[in-house]
């Protein structure tokens, strides 16, 4: 096998200054493009920023804020506290704390930078996919708008968006390597990629193997004479790398007997089966990717049976793109592989059951950018008549790039309209504004609780990290045992102190204190406020209570534990 035979086809052909007969009676498509590509730009961060300044955090991105303020201090973790998978970001989030300081603002631009980052190297490796530098650019501004409400690239989760990063990174890299571009940079920078994309989650390798592939057919590909002398000292250093990238999970593993291997503590008895998983991807995380249905609530965009004929006519586009793909040669072939895989080897995950917003499945957006800009450009040509039907693989004419630039301009207007239409129908955004601070609200209840003394205590998940990252840790609330418990050293904290409150939502409370904490089951170790109190009662402990608009933190005047009043597994 040549190099040649997995190279990008040959340079467009100019054509000559009589072949365009209709002169500006034609479309710009070159300005067409450049206006795209501006308009897709804006159009996707001013989405993100609207979202960031109006949708308050939960306790999920509140953590990553504390890890990556323990990191700013010299605490390191080499995961998400409380598990043996997902790093990195924490630490790019630091870097943003160390730039502007803490606050939702900072913690939200971390992801929509590591997302930006991903669209730019998307458009590079369009770039050695496809002859047509518009086709390219229009892929990385895909990549930019279609997840625009998949949760995970928008909100701070702490792995997934770095996963991303370093998983296109190595796309990238590994295509310039089998470009020939051998140098032990090339070589060492790949690795670093794979080792990082390793660390950030396992799951970085849907996009990490099609490189080791590349990489590969790079060395396949090479004079059989110098194979061995001159790959052996270059592979060494590209694993070297690879170990030097994922030295935190090594580390961790090492000493935890190698955790992060054991599916026994992802999985669960709910954990379904392959098939359900398979059914899962189709039917609610690759609609909610494409941006088909709505984040959270699931339903169509647009309603009813216009959403159904739109989802069925997306997804059979795509998969058209696909069969072009995996019908062109070499590289592009690879690309449509990667996506045809991808929901086979999703759907091995054992936690893919039970999540239905994309969040497993953010992975496939730079494979599907690719994919349909090589699908343009290949569709293109197979309508091109004459000759250049029986040369697909040499210059196209100037009426088959303009068919392939028209098809790619057409797709992105759809994403973008799609994704339009779900910025519109999320809960609050008929005002355009970029608003005042959405965890204005819980800001309140902080500083009545930090003014009565109330500073250490037990919470429910999603309430505890909240005011702990919000406060900017003058707070120190924990989960019971029970309840998902992020950090130990927290929890010690807390029991080791004489005054604790509990805080609890009122039932005429709850409605107003879920849209700050997302969720209505708030209360500490999921009882009510009325169960605690009469577990008080029962053991003659006087209590005070502080009245927040949105919770009540009661505080006995002698502390219990949460055995003592039932609350919890430690009950």
């Amino acid at each position: 096998m040549r190099v040649e035979s997995l190279g990008t086809e040959a340079p467009l052909r100019l054509p000559s200054p009589n072949e365009d007969d209709v002169g500006s009676r034609r479309i710009d498509w070159v300005g067409v493009y450049r206006v795209l590509v501006v308009a897709g730009i804006l159009a996707g961060a001013y989405i993100r920023v609207w979202y960031i300044t109006h949708r308050s955090i939960n306790s999920d991105p509140s953590v990553v804020g504390l890890m990556a303020g323990a990191i700013l201090h010299g605490h390191f973790s080499a995961f998400y506290w409380g598990q043996y998978y997902g790093g990195v970001e924490p630490y790019v989030v630091a870097l943003f704390f160390a730039l502007f300081g803490h606050s939702a603002l900072s913690l939200g631009l971390a992801p929509m930078a590591l997302v930006a980052v991903t669209s730019v190297i998307t458009w590079r490796i369009a770039l050695r996919l496809v002859a047509d530098r518009g086709l390219a650019a229009l892929a990385g501004v895909l990549v930019w708008i279609m997840p625009a409400f998949g949760i995970t690239t928008i909100e701070e989760y702490g792995f997934r968006d770095a996963a991303l990063v370093s998983g296109t990174a190595s796309l990238l890299l590994g295509l310039r390597i089998l470009d020939g571009r051998h140098g032990y940079a090339d070589m060492a920078g790949f690795g670093l990629a794979v080792g990082v994309g390793w660390w950030a989650s396992p799951e970085s390798a849907f996009l990490t193997v099609p490189a080791c592939v590349l990489v590969l057919g790079a060395v396949i590909s090479s004079r059989p004479q110098r194979a061995i002398r001159f790959w052996l000292p270059r592979l060494s250093g590209t694993l070297g790398a690879m170990a030097v990238g994922a030295l935190p999970w090594l580390w961790s593993n090492t000493i935890n007997g190698y955790r992060s291997l054991n599916a026994a503590t992802v999985s669960s008895s709910t954990s379904g089966s392959y098939s359900s998983h398979l059914h899962t991807f189709l039917v609610d995380a690759l609609p909610v990717q494409l941006g088909l249905r709505r984040f959270g609530s699931g339903g169509l965009i647009p309603a009813g049976a216009v959403g159904d004929i739109v989802t069925w006519v997306v997804c059979a586009t795509l998969a058209g793109f696909v069969v072009l793909s995996l019908a062109c040669p070499g590289r592009s072939r690879l690309i449509g592989a990667a996506v045809l895989a991808f929901p086979l080897a999703y759907s091995i995950n054992p936690l893919t059951s039970w999540w239905l917003d994309g969040r497993y499945s953010v992975y496939l957006l730079p494979l599907v950018a690719l994919t349909v800009a090589i699908g343009c450009e290949r569709l293109a040509r197979l309508r091109a008549p004459g000759t250049n039907r029986r040369a697909l693989h040499r210059n196209t004419d100037q009426m088959s790039r303009r068919r392939a630039q028209a098809l790619m301009a057409v797709t992105t207007l759809v994403a973008a309209v799609l994704a339009l239409a779900g910025f519109f129908g999320l809960k609050g955004s008929s005002s355009l504004g970029l608003g005042t601070d959405p965890n204005l609200p819980t800001q309140r209840a902080i500083t009545i609780l930090e003014e009565r003394g109330a500073t250490f205590g037990f919470a429910n998940y999603w309430v505890a990290y909240r005011l702990d990252y919000l406060s900017g840790e003058r707070l120190t609330y924990t989960p019971v045992p029970g309840d998902t418990m992020r950090s130990l050293p927290i929890y010690k904290q807390v029991t080791s102190r004489n005054r604790v409150a509990w805080l609890f939502v009122p039932p005429d409370r709850i409605a107003t204190a879920a849209s700050q904490f997302g969720t209505p089951n708030l209360e500490t170790g999921y009882e009510t406020e009325a169960s605690f109190l009469a577990a008080l009662r029962q053991a003659r402990d006087p209590y005070s209570v502080i009245h927040t608009a949105l919770l009540d933190a009661i505080v006995p005047q002698r502390p219990v534990t949460p055995k003592q009043v039932g609350i919890g597994l430690g009950n």
